[in-house]
C-alpha cells in the first residue's frame, strides 16, 4: 500500500470512523506526470499544478504560490508596479492603482481550465479570495457609454518564443463578452489574491476574475476594456477555445457564443484509510463546483456497477463561486481497483460528469 505522504490532511468535523486512527492515503489515478506545486517550462508552455488533495472544510483556499498556471508571464512583460501600469477602459485611461484605491473583497472563488483533464489529474484548478473592483462599477463610475452589446477584455500577449507544445499555445489574450448578461456573473478586475498582491505568472498587476466561467476568459494582464461592435468576429483567443468551452463548432461573430459557463462537477480527491484494531476503513473525499448547484446534492458510485447512492456528507460553502466538500465512507468486500464516479440528483444533461470525465480510480 503506498503511502503519499508524510503529511495528513486536517480532519472533518467529525472523525468518520469512531475509535479509529488515519492510517494512510491511497493513490488516486489518473493524475498525470507533472509535479505539484512547480513552474514548469515558460511562457506560453508555462504551467502549474496544484496538489488538490490537501484540501478540506477548513482548508478549501489554495495558497497563492500554489494556485494553478496555465500560461506564465512573459520575460517582455514589463516589470511595471501598479502605479505605472496603464489600462484603457473606454476612452480613459487609468493606472492599476486606480483599482487598488477601490479595492474590495470578491469572497472566495474557484477557477478552472478549460483544458484540465485526466492526463493532469485534473490539477489545473483551484481557488483562492480575490480582491479587486466588479467591471461594472468601474463602467459606471467612468460613465463609459454602452456603444454596444460585445465587451473586449485584452490582455499583454507578446511572447519572445513560440509553444513548444502539441497542439501548441498561441499568444492572444482576449475575450468579448455579452452584456448586460455577462454582469450577472460579477466579473471583477483584481489586484490581489489571498490578501497578497498578484504574481506575475497569476496576472499582476490587474486581471479579470469572471467567476463560474472557464479560467480562458479571466484575461490576465489586462491593459483594455472596450466596447465593440455587435458583429465583432471572435478573437483568435475565443477560436482556440471553442472546443474545449463546448461551442457548437467554431463561431465566427463573438455573439454567437455560448457562454463557456462550467457547470455541476465533482471530483475525488483523496481515499483515506482508516485503521480500527486489525480493520481497514475507507472513505473518499472530493470536491464538487459548478453551477447551478445540483437540487438534490450528489450521488456516487464505486466500482462501475450498481446505482448511484448519495454522499455521505456534502458541506456547502454559502455559495457557488467557490467549490463544496463532500465526504463518503465505503467498505470494499474484497481487494482490488475500483472507479469512482459522481452525479447530480437528477442527473444533469450534456455535462463533462455524464461523459465519465472527472471518473478515478483507487487500488484498494
Amino acid at each position: 500500500m503506498t503511502r503519499l505522504s508524510t503529511e495528513v490532511p486536517p480532519l472533518a468535523s467529525e472523525t468518520p470512523f469512531p475509535g479509529a486512527r488515519l492510517a494512510d492515503l491511497l493513490p488516486l489515478t489518473p493524475m498525470g506526470h507533472m509535479p505539484n506545486h512547480r513552474l514548469l517550462d515558460k511562457g506560453l508552455d508555462g504551467r502549474l499544478y496544484t496538489d488538490l488533495s490537501v484540501l478540506d472544510i477548513d482548508r478549501t483556499a489554495i495558497a497563492s504560490s500554489d494556485f494553478y498556471v496555465r500560461t506564465a508571464a512573459s520575460t517582455l512583460l514589463p516589470d511595471t508596479p501598479p502605479a505605472h501600469w496603464k489600462v484603457r477602459i473606454g476612452e480613459h485611461v487609468l493606472t492599476a492603482e486606480w483599482f487598488l484605491q477601490r479595492r474590495m473583497t470578491m469572497g472566495e472563488i474557484f477557477m478552472e481550465c478549460s483544458g484540465n483533464s485526466d492526463d493532469g489529474g485534473h490539477r489545473l484548478m483551484s481557488a483562492a479570495t480575490f480582491e479587486g473592483v466588479p467591471l461594472q462599477q468601474v463602467l459606471d463610475e467612468l460613465k463609459v457609454p454602452a456603444t454596444s452589446s460585445m465587451l473586449m477584455v485584452s490582455g499583454f500577449d507578446e511572447y519572445p518564443d513560440p509553444s513548444n507544445w502539441s497542439p501548441p499555445s498561441i499568444p492572444g489574450a482576449d475575450w468579448i463578452f455579452p452584456v448586460p448578461r455577462w454582469f450577472d456573473w460579477t466579473p471583477c478586475l483584481v489586484t490581489h489574491m489571498n490578501g497578497e498582491p498578484l504574481t506575475r505568472d497569476h496576472g499582476a498587476p490587474l486581471r479579470m476574475v469572471v467567476p463560474n466561467w472557464y479560467g480562458c476568459c479571466s484575461i490576465k494582464w489586462v491593459d483594455d476594456v472596450r466596447y465593440v461592435p455587435d458583429d465583432a468576429r471572435s478573437t483568435s483567443h475565443m477560436r482556440w477555445f471553442a472546443g474545449r468551452t463546448h461551442q457548437k463548432g467554431i463561431p465566427e461573430l463573438a455573439r454567437d457564443y455560448q457562454d463557456p459557463v462550467i457547470r455541476p462537477a465533482a471530483l475525488p480527491i483523496r481515499v483515506e484509510r482508516w485503521q480500527k484494531d486489525d480493520e481497514s476503513l475507507y472513505r473518499i473525499v472530493g470536491i464538487a463546483w459548478g453551477t447551478p448547484r445540483p437540487a438534490n446534492g450528489w450521488k456516487i458510485r464505486i466500482g462501475g456497477r450498481g446505482d448511484y447512492v448519495p454522499v455521505d456528507i456534502c458541506q456547502m460553502l454559502g455559495h457557488d463561486r467557490t467549490w463544496s466538500m463532500w465526504y463518503h465512507r465505503f467498505a470494499p468486500e474484497k481487494a482490488g481497483r475500483f472507479s469512482i464516479q459522481l452525479q447530480t440528483d437528477p442527473p444533469s444533461k450534456g455535462t463533462r460528469l455524464t461523459r465519465a470525465y472527472y471518473q478515478r480510480y483507487v487500488q484498494v
